[in-house]
């Protein structure tokens, strides 16, 4: 296989992204970064969106869906609907919701 074609996602970590979208929705800003399964492993959902958006191939219609329906009323999801892109996007939410607990935990 050539260097610049991508690499598939694996499994594993698809899965994982799928949840990591799950817990952002159930997250309140009040609480401590949520964590999700990786190989078995407790994971952050910000660590998840930076293993995934090494990954440039497109998202599944389902996944993107959730991601979309999660998401909603947040800033616009990108048009490209790659893994890449759509885990800058979740992960950028992440940064400022963990900004927001930082400031509610400091004051």
């Amino acid at each position: 296989m050539p260097d610049d074609l991508p690499s598939p996602i694996p499994k594993e970590l698809r899965d994982a992204f799928w949840g990591a979208i799950g817990a952002y929705s159930a997250w309140h800003h009040r609480q401590p970064e949520p964590e999700v399964s990786l190989y078995h492993r407790p994971t952050a959902i910000s660590s998840i969106c930076d293993s995934v958006s090494i990954h440039d191939g497109p998202m599944p219609d389902s996944l993107w869906l959730h991601l979309e329906t999660v998401t909603r009323g947040s800033e616009q999801l990108p048009e490209d609907r790659s893994y890449r892109s759509g885990a800058r996007f979740l992960g950028r939410l992440i940064k400022v919701k963990k900004g927001l607990f930082d400031r509610i935990t400091r004051g």
